[in-house]
């Protein structure tokens, strides 16, 4: 199947509807999210549609379950933005302010490898992907099997590559793939960057 857009880290889908119906409008969306009451309330928003698959599961670079820190649903008490901050890095929360260890939990989540996930959802081309993993955007990227699939955009968070606030040798690999399978590689703002294939012509 052809997807228009497959987003990881979803959310619980009101920061980017309008980006998601866009997509919809031209083709099938993947959604995922790992955290449940996220995901609860993302496949409630869009499960009129048919062309919008949510997933409640981790991308990881192997397959199984992974410890996830996952923000609970008091977490925006303490930062507006602190339900956004669920990752597979244990600390990553805290790290942002320490009052969010107290509002986080650890949770076993089923993940998928991208090439596992290309192969459950029958994915035979991607046209956006887009990863919000909150400082596995990086790790996650160098493992995506472009040799199966090479998306003609890819969004994806790059502030915390190496670290919280931090980018270096990882983010340099990723970089270096990229440009190595024919992308062009543009800063978005303060968070994300956009890489632009070759392929790519509107």
């Amino acid at each position: 199947m052809d997807f228009r857009l497959v987003l990881v880290g979803a959310h619980d889908g009101s920061g980017l509807e309008k980006f998601v119906r866009e997509a919809e409008s031209k083709g099938h969306v993947l959604l995922i999210e790992p955290v449940p009451f996220l995901f609860k309330k993302l496949h409630a928003r869009f499960a009129k549609s048919g062309k919008i698959v949510s997933r409640n599961i981790a991308l990881s670079t192997k397959d199984g379950d992974v410890a996830f820190t996952a923000p609970k649903q008091t977490a925006n008490s303490v930062l507006p933005f602190g339900d956004k901050l669920g990752s597979m890095v244990s600390d990553h929360a805290a790290g942002h302010d320490p009052r969010m260890s107290q509002y986080v939990e650890v949770l076993k989540i089923p993940a998928f490898s991208f090439e596992t996930l290309i192969k459950t959802e029958n994915i035979s081309s991607i046209h956006t992907l887009f990863t919000d993993t909150e400082g596995m955007d990086a790790e996650l990227l160098l493992s995506f099997p472009f040799s199966l699939i090479v998306p003609k955009l890819i969004i994806f968070e790059f502030k915390h590559a190496d670290g919280l606030f931090r980018v270096g040798r990882k983010f340099a690999r990723l970089l270096n793939l990229l440009e190595d399978r024919g992308y062009r590689v543009s800063v978005m703002g303060a968070e994300n960057m956009l890489a632009t294939h070759e392929s790519f012509t509107g």
